[in-house]
């Protein structure tokens, strides 16, 4: 059983270290180091009122050693106005394995227009008839512009295998726009 878990441990490493490795080198998407996207928006906000709240959708690229990464990060009400729920999904979630789903969490505020947040997401194998690959874990914290519209901050990711052992670990600074409606 033990030779079983390190066997395994082993392979989800290898698989994760190919997928990091594979991300930073996908055609069309890095050229001379730097994600090919389009720079955020500008921060807007569709009410005055979102000055000091955390809730809504965000773009935000985080930046890592390997390069940037784009995510959607979602901050919803909970039950006061101190904390939340959030949702979170990035650019690199459903690739070869392993592929994750989006990641769900909560937030809680930490300070003036300062807020951190845990979110956790499932991978699975996508080789194997989608077997539990293990779980990502994401740690961050973020503190809003004096308007509410852009925030900026750190990131700590973490990939865990089936038995919850750590088999990677990343941090990256984030910057994000609030998203707001738009009509046709």
């Amino acid at each position: 059983m033990f030779a079983r878990r390190i066997g395994f441990a082993f392979l989800t490493v290898v698989i994760l270290t190919g997928v990091v490795a594979a991300q930073s080198k996908r055609p069309n998407w890095r050229k001379n180091g730097v994600l090919n996207r389009k720079p955020l928006a500008p921060g807007k906000s569709d009410d005055g009122d979102d000055k000091n709240k955390i809730e809504g959708t965000w773009r935000a690229i985080g930046t890592f050693g390997f390069g940037e990464d784009v995510a959607l990060f979602t901050f919803g009400a909970g039950k006061n106005a101190n904390s939340g729920i959030t949702v979170h999904s990035d650019n690199f979630f459903f690739v070869p394995s392993p592929s994750c789903l989006p990641a769900h969490g909560v937030w809680r505020k930490g300070g003036d227009k300062t807020f951190i947040g845990t979110d956790e997401g499932f991978c699975f194998d996508s080789t194997s008839n989608f077997d539990p690959a293990g779980k990502i874990k994401f740690r961050y914290s973020v503190t809003l512009n004096k308007a509410g519209t852009e925030f900026n901050g750190n990131l700590t990711v973490e990939g865990y295998d089936t038995f919850d052992n750590l088999v990677f670990s990343d941090t990256a600074t984030l910057h994000g726009t609030r998203m707001v409606a738009e009509g046709p």
